[in-house]
């Protein structure tokens, strides 16, 4: 009778050992699955004749890919979602390195601002890519445009930086 009651004991010692580490391993795929969803929310791709963007939004990230041409040296309006954050950084880096000048500007209430020169950043020594300098973004944003001063043989890709509110 002892064994048995041993024996017993033993297998709920084994089965409860077994549940715990199937409990921590869905933990685990749990945040695993939660990570996931936050890394990329949205991927948009706008293509029309003469242009071709992709927009990326990630948690506090907006990517947008753009290659400007001859035709059209101004990209579409980007719709932004600010009103939940602090403001935010506009930066801009290409594998083009030839001469042009990156602009941009703000939509506020339905007023664009003027355009804001991007500024190269000359603290990056890389002769394959150039990097611009990051500048503000107002948290009262609700649409960001860009635009080059020419073409580009490569993509430019804008990353805006934004900052929840706590």
């Amino acid at each position: 009778m002892r064994k048995i009651i041993f024996f017993i004991a033993f297998l709920l010692i084994v089965i409860a050992a077994c549940n715990q580490k199937t409990n921590k391993e869905d933990v685990k795929s749990d945040k695993k699955q939660e990570t996931e969803k936050i890394v990329i929310d949205t991927v948009k791709t706008i293509v029309s004749k003469k242009e071709k963007t992709n927009i990326i939004k990630k948690e506090n990230v907006i990517e947008v890919y753009h290659t400007f041409s001859s035709e059209k040296l101004t990209g579409d309006p980007v719709t932004i979602e600010m009103e939940n954050t602090e403001g935010g950084m506009l930066s801009a880096y290409s594998f083009d390195t030839n001469k042009y000048k990156l602009f941009f500007r703000e939509q506020i209430k339905g007023v664009w601002s003027d355009w804001k020169e991007l500024n190269i950043n000359t603290e990056v020594n890389n002769p394959k890519r150039k990097v611009y300098k990051a500048t503000s973004v107002s948290n009262k944003s609700n649409s960001i445009q860009f635009k080059s001063s020419s073409s580009t043989d490569k993509e430019v890709v804008f990353r805006l930086y934004t900052f929840p509110k706590n």
